[in-house]
């Protein structure tokens, strides 16, 4: 199950998949690119409203959904993000089609 097939695929089955990332702001960081470790992360800022992570406030974002310990986000075109919670955000893979292209952290904003 990777990237937008499993967020889509999850709904079919489950029915009521629900996100559990808190609304607010994040700083969105690279740390692995296509498998080379990058030694100054590449960030930005995200914000997560509506069950939706997006990249600012006024964009409409795409759509989170929980299935197990895991939220992915579903960035169409068989490009997602599969991430898990840490003690302050996420971490995870960035998947294009089903090879991981991405390592990230998404850390919640004070």
């Amino acid at each position: 199950m990777i990237g937008g097939a499993a967020a889509a695929g999850v709904l079919v089955g489950g029915g009521a998949a629900h996100a559990d990332v808190s609304p607010g702001n994040y700083r969105y960081c690279n740390t692995e690119f296509q498998g080379f470790h990058v030694p100054v992360p590449w960030c930005s800022d995200m914000t997560v409203r509506n069950h939706r992570l997006g990249v600012t406030p006024s964009f409409r974002g795409y759509p989170i959904t929980t299935v197990g310990k895991y939220e992915y986000v579903n960035m169409g075109q068989g490009n997602g993000l599969k991430m898990y919670k840490t003690r302050n955000g996420y971490a995870g893979s960035q998947y294009q089609g089903n090879k991981v292209i991405a390592k990230f952290v998404l850390t919640r904003k004070r």
